[in-house]
Parts: C-alpha cells; structure tokens; sequence
C-alpha cells in the first residue's frame, strides 16, 4: 500500500440505514457547527476517482437525494439515496461537485472536490507535532487545523499554529518560556505555567493539553481557548505581561487571527500551591450552548504527592469570558484519569464531565464515583450496548507506586457508576508486573455477539481478566488485538484498530488481526498516536493525520473503500464531536447512538446550525500597540509625542492633543480601552483629565472628520458634532458629560459630576456605549453616564483627548453588540 489516502481492503457492504425522526419530546437542540458538503476526491481501487461526502445531521431523515457532477455533465443515471460516496471512472476530465435533491428539487452545487494530501508545517527545527485540534475557523463550513508543537529537548517554547487543509498557515502563538521552564511552587511537581500539552519529566503532568478549539460565542467561526501565562506572544505581537511571574490566565484566540480577544486569570483556589497542569474541553450545560470546561491540577508535598483538581465552567459572548461555576473535588470524590469525557450520561440533553471513574454534573455538582475504583490511565464513554438504553463506559485500573487495584477492569452504566461487569485479578499474591493494566479499548470487532468487545493490555493473556470480553461479560478471545483507537475505516460498521500509523482489522474466526493500510513516510507521536483522528472529510467515516517522517508536514489520510451505509456525518454527533476538543491521553472518539455492527437506524440529532455573527459581539476595529500608529491620527497643539510600541499607545504632550482612530465607527458599537495617567517624573507628567470624543462630525465637513485642519486648542473642537467626556483630574474637579453641537463656544453640559475621577500610575477600564438613542459612559465597569439622545448621533469618529500629560493607552477594541440572542 502506497497512496496517502487510501486503504488497501475492501470492506463489507451494508445497506443504507434508515433515518428514525427525532422525538417531539426533546426540546434542547444545541447550536452546532454549519458545515458544507466536505466533499472529497481520491484514486479509487481498481481506477478512476472515488467520491465521498456529507450527509448532515439537520438533514438526516428527510427526502434527499444527491446527483454527482464532472463539470457541467452528471455522472450518476439516478439520483443517490444509498449512501453519500460514489465511484467515477467515466473519461474527460472536470471539476467535481454534488448536488442535493431535496423532495424531489435540486439545490445549488458544492464547491469544488478536495484532494487531501500534505500540510506543510512552518519551520521549527527540532520540534514534533503532539496534538490537533479540529474547528471552522474561518466560518466557510470547512475545517481548519490547530496544532500543538513541542521541542524534542523540552527546552524552547511550546508553539501553537493554525492551518487550512489545503496546507495554507493561518497563524503562531508562542508560548513563550513560561512554557518550558518551571519556578516557583512545589518545585519537581510543578509543570511549566503555559505549557499547553504536558511535559514529559514532569510527573502526573504527561497529558496535560490546555488548549481547545470551538466556536463558543456561536458566531460561525471557532475560537481557540489557551493557557498562558507571562511571555505568551500572539500573532499580532501582542505579549502577555504580568506584575506577578506565577500568573496563569486562560486566552481567548481569535481563529482567523492568532489575536488574543479576552484574557483572564485562571480560577484562584490553586494558587498557593505551585502552577496548575490541566485539560480544556466543551460541554453543553443548558443543553443549547456551548461551554468552556477547564481542569485545573496541582500535585502537593512530595514528588508522588496527592492531586488536586478544580474544575471550571465557562461562557464567552464574543468579548467576556465569565464563569458559570467552579468544582473542587473532595477527597472522597474519585481519582482523575488522563483525559476527560464530556457527554449527556443523563440523557436531559445537557452535558457531565466525567473524570475518570468519578462524573459531574452540568450544574457543577457531585454526581457519583464508581465503587471501589481507583485510577486507571484510560476510561471510554459511549453507547455500547444495543441492547441497553443509554450510555456505558468501560474502564481500567492501575496498580503503581504500592497501591493494588481491587480488580483490573470494570465496564458500568455511565449515569449512576453501577459496576456492570468486573474483571479479575489472578488468585495469587499481588504482584504489580502481574495486575498492572496500563491500556485498554473498546470497540465492535466481532459481528457474532451484539455490542462493543473490551479488552486491556495485560502481562499475561491467561490472566483471569485477559482476553476480549463482550458486554454479557462472556470472553470470547484469549488473545487481544491492539488497545490504542478504534476507527471506521471501511465499508461496514464495525470498528478497525488504529495503531501507530497503520489500520488493522481483527478476524473474529481465527483471533488475529492483520494490517488493512499502511502508509509510508510518516510517524506517530507519544504512546503510538497520531495528533488526529475524526470524521472531518467525506461521509461518515474517519480520517486521521500523521506527521511526516522529517517533521515537516502534516499528512491527511481518508478512506476509498465504497459503502452502502449511509448516516450523518459524526461531526453532528454531540458526544463524538465533543470527543475532539479535549486531547490528554489521546482516546478513542465514540458517539452517544451504537454504532457497530448490526446498528439500527439512530434518531435524527437534536442539533441546529444557527450560529452567525450577529449572534455574538464582534471586533470592529482593535488595536494592541505593537505595530506603530498607523491606524491613528495625532492633532498636537504644542508639540509632544504619540507612539506605539510594546502594547501601549504613548501620548505625551505638553498642550491640548486629540488622537484620532481613522476609521469611521457606524453604531451601535462600544468602546472599550484602559488608561494609564503617568506620573514618573517627566515634563508633561502632571496628571489632567482623560476625555474622549465619539460619534464625532466635524461641521465644517460632516463627510470627512479629516478634510477640516485642526491642530490641538481646545476652541477649534467646537465646531464638531459629538458626544464628550472628561474624566477629572488634579485641578479639574468633575467628571463630565457634553453634547457638541457644532457651534463656535456653545459646549452643552448634560452631567457634571465629582466621581470618579482619575488618579496618578492607576490604570482605568473605559467602556462607552453606543446603541440607537442610549448613550452610556462606564469607568472601571461603574456606569457613570446614561443618556438618551432625542436626536442620536448614530455614527462618526472616535479621539483620545487630553491637556498637557502623559497617559499610556492600552488594550483598544472597538466592538458590535450582537443583533439577536440565539437559544
């Protein structure tokens, strides 16, 4: 086998499967990602081109077909209702494209056929892929790549990047050596404070990932969710900086940009005990929107101390990030594995956060830990069973540093934590080269027994917990396959083995497995894992990426083996795309409805694609200050300067200046900066008021703010239409609020007030709001002006104003309010 997107075997093929609608009675529908048709084209077996696409799950159950296009020419003699793949090896050549036929009408065409091959990775010298995250960044219905890169010698900063498919770089975030190098805390048992996907000499630390990709704000496009900390640079240049070395914040990351949007620090009960390790995931708490999970992890005492572990639940609108509630495990409350799983083990339509053997609830709360179990490094979710209603998970136990598992596996309802099935430990003296389980997986490898097969990685396969089991606990094998992943990679619906890089399918007759594809010139990473694996191209089935043997790319592996089975694309399945965003110990993805050999038809998603920009507040304009004043316009009076560099807009002026954004602002939109008044001993150090103009007309020439010269005096400001405040200082005793008129001396007060007012080296938050006739000024989050205009001034420019001093202006966003709330 040699082509980079092809298997070699030919699988079983189904019939279709039939959509069942989904039930009146579940009224939760989660906003999920758009996607297109994700079509793809590859040499098929045997020749010619093999064509696969997506069947999306707000569609799935309805009356559509779909036609196969070359050009302009059609290539199927009917439409197709079997499945979503199709074989051409007709001649000619052209661009291909699907078409939906829905109730029997045609829709527009997809784009254009992709060709998944190579994506070539910015240079770093030294360093390896360890982990990737899948999202639409760019709202396109495509996905886009996020990757974490790691120097081989842990000694140079952790990188996170962003790429299209097609192999275009979108973006770097250093991390910076906050990365890398450890201070602080409890020494040996403290991981580096930003490093985002474990540090290997670290213990407990190996499978940290503190990053997640998903759309939150359900704009359309995907935010990147990182930890950072002091030295973290973004894409724009912009740096953390923080008065404090052992700061942790979590970063939001615009995903077409690399531009951090929202900073703030890590939940605080952790602190006194040294840098936290983690992971990052999503949930649906309400069961409509999306949110932020993060696992907070601290070692105490010695270098095999206990664990802490603090869970966080978070919401981001597309400019805050606040918490929704935060979770401490008690000491009776379970023990962590290596990787979460987030999914609706209730069935309310609302997700938990299950942590190993111990789960919690989407309100935050305690919901139960499985008796008797301990930790084991590999749990798995998932609707295992056809039989059973709901969902089951299976999971393995440990023995390490002296502590002995009372049993090696156990499989159980993934609700209540009721034991299922329990394996055995030998009846022999402990021994931990003997009871150690250090894997398992599950998986549907046999077509003669219903449900998922389990199996662990065992010393000795005549172990009395040994062997592949299934879910009526009767072992079927003695030998096992290998445990890394399960994959759908062929034709039917049962699962191959992903291990390393190659694809093995067990034959359930003779207890063996053999390899089904294989490819070259690529490598795994950490325990045999590739960075990906999901269903992010074509149907329903998988695909997975593998870095390049030089480690100069990324490859993109999928499927050519036809099928008759036709489903949803396992994107829409909330459980398996959850699975996507928490990385860790890499574990198999499992969706919430069986899928295995002999599925039924499952049940249309409970999903909708609503998300949209105007859902969530969006970035006008923003400036960080790291690339000079291009994007300003300075009018001074007697001199001074105004510059950009390091995150901070200088103005140090020693008479009237007014610093003008250049783009016009069309309401509504808000401002929001902070403001610095400098008093360090410099000649224009002398602390007067911070004032601003905004929705600003200059009389003179209302079309153009600029075609009027002015230079600074305060007079010459009279003849513009605009809003203004001037936040007092020293010897300007109030606060106050005018409505310019464009008349010469006419400066109309609206408020006057003598609080709050401004004082030396203490950063102020300004927030002003724009919104039809509402008017609002905050300072510091203190709603100081709110006025109702009778004749709104709806749009125009925006300038920093002041009087012989010196301010720093820093962290500069202009935003739009969202038009409509979603849910």
């Amino acid at each position: 086998m040699k082509r980079a997107f092809a298997a070699i075997a030919a699988g079983l093929l189904l019939t279709g499967l039939a959509a069942t609608p989904a039930s009146a009675s579940r009224p939760l529908k989660r906003i999920v990602e758009s996607l297109d048709r994700g079509l793809v084209a590859v040499p098929a077996q045997g020749g010619g081109t093999f064509l696969s696409w997506r069947l999306l799950g707000t569609e799935y159950g309805s009356d559509i077909a779909f036609d196969v296009f070359k050009g302009s020419r059609r290539l199927n003699d009917r439409p197709i209702t079997e499945s979503t793949t199709f074989t051409d090896r007709s001649r000619g050549t052209g661009d291909y494209t699907v078409r939906a036929v829905v109730r029997g009408r045609a829709q527009a065409k997809s784009p254009v056929a992709f060709t998944p091959g190579d994506i070539p990775l910015a240079a770093a010298p030294g360093y390896y892929v360890q982990h990737a995250w899948p999202g639409d960044l760019d709202g396109d219905g495509r996905y886009e790549i996020v990757v974490s890169r790691l120097s081989y010698d842990l000694d140079k900063p952790n990188y996170l990047e962003a790429y299209t498919l097609a192999g275009a770089q979108l973006w770097r975030v250093d991390l910076g050596p906050a990365s890398f190098t450890r201070q602080g805390g409890n020494a040996a048992n403290d991981p580096p404070l930003a490093a985002i996907s474990g540090y290997g000499d670290v213990a407990g630390y190996r499978n940290d990932d503190n990053v997640t990709v998903y759309d939150l704000d359900s704009d359309g496009r995907a935010e990147v969710f990182v930890k950072t900390a002091n030295g973290t640079t973004f894409a724009d240049g912009a740096v953390v900086r923080s008065g404090n070395p052992l700061d942790q914040f979590v970063s939001v990351v615009d995903g077409r940009t690399g531009v951090e949007r929202k900073r703030v620090p890590v939940a605080g009960d952790f602190v006194a005990d040294g840098p936290s390790g983690g992971q990052y995931g999503i949930g649906y708490l309400d069961g409509v929107h999306p949110s932020l999970i993060t696992k907070q992890v601290v070692r105490v005492g010695a270098r095999r101390g206990d664990f802490r572990v603090l869970f966080a639940a978070w919401d981001f609108d597309g400019r805050d990030l606040t918490r929704r509630w935060t979770f401490v495990r008690g000491t009776d409350q379970g023990t962590s594995f290596h990787q979460l799983r987030i999914a609706d083990v209730d069935q309310d339509g609302r997700d938990e956060i299950a942590d190993g053997n111990y789960v919690v609830n989407s309100d935050g709360t305690f919901r139960y830990v499985v008796p008797e179990s301990v930790h084991g490094d590999r749990f798995h979710l998932g609707d295992l069973d056809p039989n059973r209603p709901g969902l089951e998970g299976y999971a393995i136990q440990q023995t390490e540093g002296g502590v002995f598992t009372a049993f090696p596996w156990y499989y159980y309802d993934a609700s209540t934590g009721q034991r299922l099935i329990t394996g055995a430990h030998p009846d022999i003296p402990p021994d931990a080269t003997l009871w150690d389980v250090p894997r398992g997986t599950t998986a549907d490898i046999d077509p003669t027994h219903p449900g998922y097969e389990f199996w662990a990685a065992t010393a000795n396969s005549d172990l009395p917990g040994a062997g592949v089991w299934t879910v009526d606990g009767e072992q079927i094998s003695k030998t096992t396959p290998s445990v890394n992943f399960r994959i759908w990679w062929d034709g039917d619906t049962g699962s191959e083995l992903l291990d390393n890089t190659y694809i093995e399918k067990w034959n359930w007759k003779t207890k063996t497995t053999s390899k089904i594809f294989e490819p070259y010139g690529v490598v795994s990473s950490w325990r045999n894992a590739v960075p990906f694996y999901g269903d992010i191209l074509g149907d329903w089935r998988e695909e997975y990426l593998a870095e390049t043997s030089d480690h100069t790319a990324l490859r993109v592996f999928t499927t050519n083996i036809p099928t008759k089975t036709r489903l949803y694309t396992l994107a829409h399945d909330p459980a398996y795309r959850l699975g996507w965003t928490v990385r860790g110990y890499l574990q198999s993805t499992l969706t919430d409805f069986y899928l295995g050999f002999g599925s039924r038809a499952p049940k249309k998603p409970n999903i909708q694609t609503t998300a949209k920009p105007g859902n969530a507040w969006q970035i006008v304009t923003s400036d960080h200050f790291t690339t000079g004043t291009g994007k300003w316009s300075a009018e001074l009076q007697s001199g001074g300067t105004v510059a950009a560099a390091d995150g901070v807009l200088d103005i140090d002026v020693p008479g009237g200046a007014s610093v003008w954004l250049k783009q016009e602002l069309e309401g509504p939109y808000e401002i929001e900066y902070t403001a610095t008044p400098i008093a360090a001993g410099g000649p224009n150090d002398h602390v007067t008021d911070l004032n601003s103009f905004w929705s600003a007309r200059d009389s003179r020439s209302p079309a153009d703010v600029f075609a009027t010269e002015r230079h600074g005096a305060l007079a010459e400001y009279d003849y513009l239409k605009t809003y203004y405040v001037g936040q007092g200082a020293n010897l300007n005793t109030t606060t106050r609020f005018r409505r310019y008129v464009g008349e010469a001396g006419n400066r109309p007060l609206v408020y006057d007030y003598t609080e709050p007012r401004i004082a030396a080296n203490v950063p102020i938050h300004v927030r002003i709001s724009v919104n039809g006739s509402q008017i609002r000024y905050y300072s510091d989050d203190q709603l100081v002006f709110d006025y109702t205009d009778p004749d709104p001034y709806r749009s125009g420019w925006f300038a920093f104003r002041t009087v012989a001093s010196h301010f720093h202006i820093e962290n500069f966003t202009v935003w739009r309010q969202p038009a409509v709330t979603v849910g």
